[in-house]
């Protein structure tokens, strides 16, 4: 039997075109993991030697109104901005540019006298005296240092500093001031830090 070229071409097309359209072991991967962990959406990169070769959303970045999630898509980080906060605080404690005892005081001009308390130490092991924000309690979502400062400033703290623990939203945008002096950064409310800190 002899077999035309031509009908061995259009075979070969036909499995790369359905080899592009079936879902590689990442994709399915990731929505096996979906399935299981129920995760509504999420967005991967992966990079290898410096180049894209994956870029891909999965699922919804709203579900209620069936909004796909893009490769670009943002998603809001929540506390996972801490450790990043955390962690350029103690890059400027290993600079010499502050220290782990320096009170809140050195970087607030205008704080409240109870500040003076207050070390970068407590505000990392949530020991300074803020709290989680309340309920309801919302910063812009973008606001100057400057202006996000005097309305922290203006909350009491809610014990004496090293007293007693409480985990602590407002501690930690606090703390993110502190990784900003000069003011120039804009604070993320969703991150309970400051944006330059994830």
């Amino acid at each position: 039997m002899k077999i035309k070229p031509a009908l061995v071409a259009s075979c070969l097309l036909l499995s790369c075109s359905a080899l592009a359209q079936t879902p590689d072991s990442v994709d399915q991967y990731i929505q096996s993991e979906m399935q299981k962990r129920q995760i509504p959406g999420l967005a991967l990169l992966v990079i290898r030697d410096g180049q894209i070769v994956k870029a891909q959303g999965y699922g919804f970045s709203n579900v209620e109104l069936q909004v796909p999630v893009k490769p670009e898509t943002i998603f809001q980080s929540g506390s996972v901005g801490k450790q990043f906060t955390a962690t350029a605080v103690m890059m400027l404690v290993e600079e010499g540019k502050l220290t782990l005892d320096d009170p809140l005081t050195k970087f607030f001009a205008d704080a409240p006298p109870a500040w003076k308390n207050v070390k970068v130490r407590n505000l990392l092991s949530h020991t300074g005296g803020f709290t989680r924000l309340s309920q309801g309690f919302r910063l812009p979502s973008r606001l100057h240092r400057r202006r996000a400062a005097k309305i922290v400033e203006g909350i009491a703290l809610a014990y004496p500093p090293g007293s007693s623990w409480s985990y602590s939203n407002l501690g930690y945008l606090t703390l993110g001031f502190t990784a900003s002096p000069d003011g120039s950064t804009e604070i993320s409310s969703t991150t309970g830090s400051s944006s330059r800190w994830g």
